[in-house]
């Protein structure tokens, strides 16, 4: 795909390649909500308690969803160090 971008209220599921834990998401992926602010968007497949599909009345696999603003991680932003005169020190 050369060039795409999306638009407000779209997004896009990948398969979570990384999925080790039940917790973890079975499809993940990112977008826009309406206001063109970014989105991160995860998928469970609904399961029971002995573990088995569920499906709708129709046969249809059941997702459930989490939609969050996308933030930063927090080991990409480096502290900024701090500047100001260093004879001001009292010792």
């Amino acid at each position: 795909m050369a060039n795409y971008e999306q638009q407000p209220g779209q997004f896009t599921l990948f398969k979570n390649a990384k999925k080790t834990e039940s917790k973890h998401p079975d499809v993940k992926g990112d977008g826009l909500n309406l206001d063109g602010v970014a989105i991160e968007v995860a998928g469970w497949i609904a399961r029971n308690k002995d573990g088995e599909i569920i499906k709708d009345k129709n046969g249809n696999t059941i997702i459930n969803g989490r939609i969050s603003l996308k933030t930063e991680k927090l080991e990409s932003k480096k502290p900024e160090p701090i500047e100001g005169p260093e004879d001001d020190l009292p010792f």
